[in-house]
């Protein structure tokens, strides 16, 4: 398909050659090391390094898509994956609007630059009068996410349901990006017009989709260790 990595990332195939290694090593130390031995050993590897936890580790940020635009199934499937997410009483509170009209994505990009350029913070007005910069990276796709006002947890819940689709986008090679300044473009009223929303709901954050356009693979950045305590 068009657009798809269906490359297995080098970290993970690594693991794989690893593990086995050490399974072979073991049976050969042991020749009676019963066959159940090593499908047990091979479970335990396809919970260690399952397709779910991969594509968590290596879903990357993408700020340069390619022109072309993404089939419907696959913005479809990851709709789906986005409307199973959890919700604080199950409400489902969320709202997608889906934008492919080009010259709407620029117009929407060049206002919300404009907004930008006012603002007292150095590095929002800095990013709003660059000329370089599409605020959506020129994206062919963009999903306007939005939750109803008057529901439990809206913007968790909104939350939830973009990650959903972060994730079920790299799963099928298509990039995304989670777009949190579009927060400017939602103060405009009569911008916020041109998205009809239903009656009662809030737009929250905006999400890039599309194919990366890409040199080479993203480096994934050093993770935070000290982020976690146990209390027992």
């Amino acid at each position: 398909m068009s657009g798809k990595n269906n490359s297995t990332p080098s970290s993970v195939l690594c693991s794989i050659s690893i593990y086995f290694k050490e399974i072979i090593s073991k049976i050969s130390l042991n020749s009676t090391l019963s066959l159940q031995f090593v499908l047990e050993q091979s479970e335990r590897m396809w919970v260690k390094m399952n397709e779910v936890i991969s594509a968590i580790k290596t879903r990357r940020s993408i700020r340069k898509f390619k022109p072309e635009q993404i089939k419907d199934e696959e913005l479809n499937l990851i709709l789906e994956a986005a409307i199973y997410a959890p919700s604080g009483h199950n409400e489902q509170p969320w709202h997608f609007t889906v934008i492919q009209n080009k010259e709407l994505i620029d117009h929407f990009s060049r206002v919300t630059k404009e907004a930008m350029a006012k603002s007292d913070i150095d590095w929002i007005s800095s990013m709003g009068r660059s000329e370089k910069l599409h605020l959506f990276y020129n994206a062919p796709t963009l999903v306007v996410v939005s939750g109803r006002k008057d529901a439990y947890s809206p913007l968790a819940d909104c939350c939830a349901a973009i990650q959903n689709m972060l994730l079920a986008a790299h799963s099928i090679g298509l990039g995304s990006c989670w777009l949190g300044l579009t927060s400017f473009l939602f103060e405009m009223e009569e911008e916020v017009a041109k998205l009809n929303l239903p009656e009662g709901y809030k737009p929250y954050f905006t999400v890039a989709l599309g194919y990366p356009d890409l040199k080479k693979e993203l480096k994934t950045p050093e993770r935070k260790k000290d982020v976690v305590n146990y209390i027992r």
